[in-house]
C-alpha cells in the first residue's frame, strides 16, 4: 500500500481500526492482527472486513487452529505490511480509551503476529520490548519456544523468517508427498532437502543476509557447527555440515538456522509448483488449497502435549486469555 501524503496513511489506521471495533465477530473474542493484503477501496465496514478474514495470511492461520478449540475461537484481521499490523495495533489501544459505545474489541484480548525479519522495527510506542528484535529473543531460545515468556507477549513475532518459511519444515515432506497433486522443485519431485541446497547456494548472493550478517548470527549462535566469521564462511560451513552430518536432530538443527535468516518466500511462490502446466488464478488457488492444508498439519500438531512447533504453541498461549 503506497500512500501520497501521511494523512492518507493515518486515516487508513483509523478506517482499519473502526472496523475492526465495530465487528460484532470480536465479541468475547480474541483478536489477533496479521500482515496480508488489504484489497479493499473506500470505506473499510465491519462486513467488509468479515471478508478479509478469508484472505491467504488470516485464512492459514485459521486453519492452524486446532480442533480442541470449539468455542470463542479467535478471529484474525490482516492489515498490510508488518509496519502497517503493529499501527493498527497501537491504534486500537489509543482508541479505547475513547468513551464510546460502538466497539466489541477487549483490548486484554488483544494480539498481534507478524513475520521474522533481518531488518529491525522499532517501536516508538509504550510497550514492553523496544523492537521486534526483542521480542524474537525473549521469545525463542534457539529453535524452540520459551514458555517461560511466551504468555507475556502481546506481539508475536514468528520464530522463523517470514510466515512462508513455516510451509518448508522438514517434516511437511510427507504432508507433500501425499498430496493429491505432484508437486516439483527445480523441475524435480519436490524434495525439502533440494530446496534447502539451493537456499544454502544462494546465502552469498543475499543482500538482504550480508547488510544484516551480524544479527543473522547472533540468531543461530546456538548452531555451533556454523562458522560465523564471514557470509561466504557461513555458507560454506553451511553446506557442508548439511551434506555430511549423520545425526538427524543436528540436521533439524541446520535447516531451523537456515530457515531462520534466509528468505524463502520466493521459493514458495515462484519454484515449487504442480508438474502439470497451470494459469496464473489456478496457481494461486492450488496455493491457497495448500496453505490450507498444511495449517491443517500445524492445527494436528497443536493436539499434541510435546509439540515443539512454533504456531501450535502460539495458539495453546492464545488459549489461556479465551475467559
Amino acid at each position: 500500500m503506497n500512500f501520497q501524503t501521511k494523512e492518507e496513511y493515518v486515516q487508513l489506521i483509523e478506517q482499519q481500526c473502526q472496523a475492526i471495533m465495530r465487528s460484532s465477530k470480536i465479541r468475547n473474542k480474541i483478536v489477533v492482527l496479521c500482515e496480508g493484503d488489504i484489497p479493499i477501496q473506500g470505506r473499510r465496514s465491519p462486513n467488509a472486513y468479515q471478508q478479509l478474514q478469508k484472505m491467504p495470511d488470516a485464512n492459514f492461520y485459521t486453519a492452524c487452529i486446532p480442533d480442541w478449540w470449539t468455542e470463542k475461537r479467535p478471529e484474525f484481521f490482516p492489515c498490510g505490511s508488518r509496519g502497517y499490523v503493529l499501527e493498527t495495533y497501537f491504534k486500537l489501544l489509543e482508541l479505547h480509551h475513547v468513551p464510546r459505545n460502538d466497539s466489541h474489541l477487549n483490548p486484554n484480548k488483544l494480539f498481534a503476529i507478524v513475520d521474522l525479519d533481518l531488518q529491525v522495527q522499532s517501536f516508538d510506542k509504550d510497550y514492553p520490548f523496544p523492537d521486534t528484535e526483542a521480542i524474537f529473543k525473549s521469545l525463542y531460545q534457539g529453535t524452540r519456544v520459551n514458555l517461560q515468556q511466551a504468555s507475556q507477549h502481546r506481539i508475536w513475532v514468528t520464530g522463523l523468517i517470514y510466515k512462508e518459511a513455516y510451509f518448508l519444515v522438514p517434516e511437511l515432506q510427507s504432508v507433500f508427498d501425499g498430496y493429491p497433486i505432484s508437486l516439483t522443485f527445480d523441475r524435480q519431485p519436490l524434495q525439502l532437502e533440494n530446496v534447502y541446497l539451493a537456499m544454502g547456494e544462494a546465502m552469498d548472493s543475499d543482500a538482504n543476509l550480508r547488510e544484516n550478517l551480524g544479527r543473522a548470527c547472533d540468531r543461530i549462535s546456538y548452531c555451533t557447527m556454523l562458522d560465523c566469521n564471514n557470509l561466504n564462511q557461513l555458507k560454506s560451513s553451511w553446506l557442508t555440515q548439511f551434506q555430511n552430518v549423520i545425526n538427524q536432530a543436528q540436521k533439524k538443527e541446520l535447516i531451523y538456522a537456515l530457515l531462520m535468516i534466509k528468505q524463502v518466500k520466493n521459493y514458495w511462490e515462484e519454484q515449487i509448483c504442480p508438474d502439470q502446466n497451470y494459469s496464473p488464478t489456478e496457481m494461486e488457488r492450488l496455493k491457497e488449497q495448500l496453505t490450507w492444508t498444511i495449517g491443517r498439519f500445524y492445527a494436528e500438531e497443536g493436539e499434541k502435549s510435546d509439540t515443539e512447533h512454533h504456531i501450535p504453541i502460539f495458539f495453546k498461549t492464545l488459549y489461556q486469555f479465551v475467559q
